[in-house]
């Protein structure tokens, strides 16, 4: 039987966060109402027998793909289940795998979802609840400083395996001769590689980046752009890129790897990595002025495009006054700051629109219009059409849930 502390715990989880606990023996026997669990249980304890889970010990298991359980031990003959929650980006492919695997009574309902670093502070905050024990987080690999002995045995090992295979890889020296090129804007240069790179096999590209993934060449390929992503991202924001374009771009790239189905289509995708951080640095080199205060402008342009301010505020940040600055602007750009101001909310709206499920309204208050009228008065200027025109042709299935 449960006592009033946990029937009070589980019934305030379930209640503040649709949260299920349950409650067993560390023999698997249950002491919560078998009425109340809402997904097949022997399902679960399949899952605990086959990761050899130990009840004794405070952790976080995955009993679907972005699907877990916390274990929560609570004493040497009770131990508690949280769960099932959801991974901040449960997909519904994920929810229905869920929901088959474990015969969920009721598919209707949902799954909470958390972030990694909510559900840990969550799981703690139950231990505390229900043992007392502070200070507890889930399972985590210790960080331990240094090479240990298995460190150095498996680098060794991982040497050896290259040299008998003849694997050639890249030297640091040619890794950085190519990111500077990124860094310095050099479109053309780029594209001559990657049409050389073209007539050698994706085998020889696959190897000379090292064995990143054991026996699987997606997992090789999947990890060799998400690397090259974060690699010349960095090198176009040294560049002078502007670094809010340079991170959508990295999220775009990552979304993209995310849902690529073979290797041939992550190459794909990672062909175009460099040529596009590359073409921001030359673009920006390109539209630099000479004069600072513009590029101070566009700058803090940049870092409050989704927050409200005037342009006297944004005057006196930058120690001129608000007439200097709008006729600097508009000579120099050709544009006045109002309008570069609404040209690029509506762009980043338009990635709103493409890439979340947020609503028109919703994106016109986020991008600080100030009515959805007003909002799609400007998107239509741009775009040619409205918001809702846009989304239903534009918008990113993939990415859905």
């Amino acid at each position: 039987m449960l006592s009033d502390k946990e029937r009070f715990v589980k019934n305030k989880l379930q209640n503040l966060f649709r949260l299920d606990i349950i409650f067993l023996s560390t023999d698997g026997a249950l002491l919560s109402d078998a009425e109340e669990i809402s997904y097949k249980l022997d399902a679960l304890k399949e899952i605990l027998c086959s990761q050899k889970t130990e009840l004794d010990q405070l952790q976080l298991i995955m009993a679907e793909e972005n699907v877990y359980f916390a274990i929560i031990p609570l004493s040497e003959m009770r131990v508690c289940i949280a769960g099932p929650m959801g991974g901040e980006f449960l997909s519904k492919q994920q929810r229905w795998n869920f929901h088959v695997h474990f015969h969920r009574q009721n598919r209707e309902m949902p799954i909470p979802c958390f972030s990694f670093f909510r559900m840990k502070d969550m799981i703690s905050l139950i231990c505390f609840m229900l043992s007392g024990e502070m200070n507890k987080d889930p399972e985590i690999p210790n960080f331990q400083e240094g090479f240990t002995d298995l460190e150095r045995y498996e680098v060794i090992q991982h040497q050896m395996n290259n040299e008998m295979a003849n694997r050639a890889r890249y030297t640091y020296q040619e890794e950085l001769q190519f990111f500077q090129m990124v860094e310095n804007g050099e479109v053309e240069k780029i594209v001559r590689i990657l049409k050389n790179e073209e007539q050698s096999s994706r085998e020889d590209v696959l190897q000379k980046v090292g064995v990143i993934a054991r026996d699987s060449d997606f997992k090789q390929m999947e990890y060799t752009a998400v690397t090259e992503i974060a690699l010349a991202s960095r090198a176009a924001i040294r560049g002078n890129a502007r670094p809010d374009i340079c991170y959508d771009l990295s999220d775009l790239f990552l979304q993209k790897i995310s849902v690529a189905k073979s290797v041939t289509e992550i190459y794909e995708i990672s062909k175009q990595i460099a040529y596009r951080f590359s073409q921001e640095v030359l673009r920006e080199k390109q539209e630099r002025v000479k004069n600072p205060h513009v590029e101070q402008c566009k700058n803090y342009i940049a870092k409050h495009l989704y927050s409200r301010f005037t342009v006297e505020e944004m005057a006196k940040e930058l120690s001129v006054s608000r007439t200097y600055l709008t006729g600097l602007f508009k000579k120099e750009t050709g544009q006045s700051i109002r309008d570069y101001i609404i040209e690029h909310r509506v762009r980043a709206a338009a990635n709103l629109l493409r890439y979340s499920n947020e609503s028109i309204g919703q994106i016109s208050d986020y991008m600080q219009f100030s009515s959805p009228g007003r909002f799609s008065q400007f998107f239509k200027r741009y775009y040619g059409t409205t918001p809702e025109i846009y989304r239903k042709e534009n918008k990113m299935i993939e990415f859905t849930e």
